[in-house]
């Protein structure tokens, strides 16, 4: 039991510290006729870049939705169908020693969509394994108020980051979010076309566990051709897998 205890000591002296999770930038775009979209931030290596991206369709085709800036890995691909339909997507990259400036989506091409895109850089994110949990995803037709799920994490120091998404008729739409994700941080941004998106992000530095964000409300009418997807994501601090690691030693 003592040399357990001595080898725990040291394993836990040599594991790599606790680093807070901390906001850097942001960046959004919005454009029309299904072009790609590209938005403009700041980062360092290591940093984590999450993205959001939404377009909005009235063809009824599921796109695979994906990043033209090479290196994103896709967390959420949802595809809601009504008379103004939504493919959703959720992506996360860390950036490497020559940090990206941009960050482009794939808009489909679609010459009636809108297409929008809005991106988060974090610090302090465990750079191994960035998100803490599974993401957990939800949508909804009939309506354009996005509710994102509730998530259960793991690390007691990780953020949550809400991502949303609309596919509407009601052109500019903005959100107002709930509470614990407050603007100017949390950010939205709208592709204008005879079908229009918004996309949205925020985070919750403090949430609670498990964590519910609440739904986001447009600044425009609802109807009932309209539709909704959403993910809530938890980020893990860097540092927080290899400490798990050590604790484990018996």
């Amino acid at each position: 039991m003592k040399n357990a205890l001595i080898t725990l000591a040291l394993l836990l002296l040599c594991a790599p510290a606790w680093a807070a999770i901390s906001y850097i930038d942001s960046g959004l775009a919005g454009s029309n006729n299904g072009n790609d979209v590209t938005a403009n931030f700041t980062a360092l290596e290591d940093d984590i870049v999450i993205c959001v991206g939404a377009i909005g369709m009235n063809t009824g085709t599921d796109l695979t939705m994906a990043m033209t800036t090479s290196g994103y890995t896709t967390v959420v691909d949802e595809f809601q169908n009504d008379t103004i339909d939504l493919n959703f997507g959720v992506f996360w990259k860390v950036m490497g020693a020559t940090p990206d400036t941009t960050a482009t989506l794939d808009g489909g091409g679609e010459a009636t969509s809108g297409t929008a895109v809005v991106c988060m850089v974090f610090r302090g994110v465990d750079t191994t394994t960035p998100m803490d949990v599974t993401p957990t995803t939800a949508g909804g037709i009939n309506t354009f108020i996005p509710d994102p799920p509730s998530i259960n994490f793991v690390d007691a120091n990780a953020w949550v980051v809400l991502a949303a998404g609309s596919g509407h008729s009601a052109a500019t739409t903005t959100y107002t979010f709930p509470t614990g994700y407050p603007k100017p941080d949390a950010l939205d941004d709208a592709g204008n076309d005879n079908a229009d998106s918004t996309a949205g992000i925020g985070y919750n530095s403090s949430p609670s566990d498990p964590e519910d964000p609440g739904t986001l409300t447009p600044s425009t009418s609802d109807n009932s051709g309209f539709c909704w997807a959403a993910a809530t994501l938890a980020l893990r601090p860097q540092g927080a897998a290899a400490a798990r690691r050590v604790m484990v030693v018996n």
